[in-house]
């Protein structure tokens, strides 16, 4: 009964997860539409649970999202994939300090290894130049930025709250 509860458990994250991506996208003003909700949180759940089994739950949320993406299919969902697998394998093997300057750079290099290869499968499948517009370039810019500054928010707000983001705590249990 317990794993029926937590399976249904998943599922509403999921789907929470990806309304929330959708909703941001659609309803908030210019610049902070850019913010991508997936990877702070994904980014956020590797950096507290500290387990890479998080990048399963990215699959079926990348699918929801690309039901409601104009890109070819796909491609939101390898992206996504192949920079947080990078992102993750950082942290757990890299960058093993939890500071904010940690999150930080996590965010900044996710989400800049995420639009570098959806515009290169994009790329490659389309035989389009995405990186030619200047405006392209400062929407990434401000993704990247909002980005990076929702998972420090995330990651601030968590290590108020809870012992498990400490130093202290993290030498006590190694």
């Amino acid at each position: 009964m317990k794993s029926i509860f937590r399976i249904m458990e998943i599922i509403l994250a999921i789907i929470f997860t990806a309304l929330l991506q959708v909703a941001v996208r659609e309803f908030l003003p210019y610049p902070f539409n850019q913010i991508n909700i997936i990877f702070a949180i994904i980014i956020w759940l590797i950096i507290f649970t500290n387990q890479i089994n998080v990048l399963w739950v990215l699959l079926p949320v990348s699918f929801l999202v690309e039901i409601f993406s104009p890109a070819l299919f796909g491609v939101f969902s390898a992206a996504a994939f192949l920079s947080l697998s990078l992102v993750s394998w950082f942290l757990l093997n890299i960058f093993v300090d939890r500071s904010v300057y940690i999150v930080l750079l996590s965010g900044i290099l996710g989400v800049l290894g995420f639009r570098l290869l959806k515009a290169l499968l994009s790329g490659i499948l389309l035989k389009y130049n995405f990186l030619s517009s200047t405006e392209i370039l400062i929407d990434w810019l401000w993704e990247i930025a909002l980005t990076a500054a929702t998972l420090a928010v995330f990651y601030f707000f968590t290590s108020l709250f809870t012992k498990r983001l400490h130093p202290e705590y993290i030498r006590l249990n190694k």
